[in-house]
């Protein structure tokens, strides 16, 4: 029963974990590490660790992800990015697909 929470939890967290690596815009980047952070509040809750996913919503999501988001709009950086993540972007993907099928494999037993 608790893995029909857990697998949906795990692959919002990983999905959102992907897209703070590959967005471009700063502000995305923060706003898809504080659903990696609600994800990850709710894996502790399954984990019976209340405090723990009340503290990780509190002080992570709120307090450091405001922080974070006040230094990227006062930096306001550039859209500038490197010529090799331009070419070499899908190849980037694709390894990192692989790679995460590869962990997953490794995480489930075979004839389990």
């Amino acid at each position: 029963m608790e893995w029909l929470v857990f697998v949906p939890l795990a692959a919002i967290a990983l999905s959102t974990a992907v897209l703070v690596i590959v967005l471009r815009n700063p502000v995305y980047c923060a706003l898809s590490l504080v659903g990696t952070f609600f994800a990850l509040s709710g894996v502790y809750l399954l984990l019976q660790a209340q405090f723990i996913a009340v503290v990780q919503v509190i002080v992570y999501a709120g307090a450091i992800m405001v922080l974070f988001l006040f230094v990227v709009m006062l930096l306001d950086l550039g859209h500038e990015s490197p010529a090799w993540l331009q070419r070499d972007r899908p190849r980037l993907l694709l390894g990192i697909g692989v790679i995460v099928l590869l962990l997953i494999e490794l995480a489930i037993p075979i004839g389990s």
